[in-house]
């Protein structure tokens, strides 16, 4: 499940955190991952995990 996250919070906070350069097997494993067909059927949309991302992160901010 932490797996799918990686590309969600790259995306939400608009930063790299597994690059090819410096994380090349843990990101091919990754991509792996998350391609698979039993584990897609398992996960949520990445969508809805992106805009679940964004309301958490404004309400926590917002709460500082």
């Amino acid at each position: 499940m932490v797996a799918s996250w990686f590309g969600v919070m790259q995306e939400v906070m608009k930063v790299e955190l597994l690059t090819e350069e410096n994380f090349p097997i843990l990101r091919q494993w990754v991509e792996k991952f998350v391609d698979c067909p039993i584990v897609k059927e398992c996960l949520p949309h990445k969508e809805k995990m992106v805009e679940f991302t964004r309301v958490l992160l404004k309400d926590f901010l917002a709460s500082r």
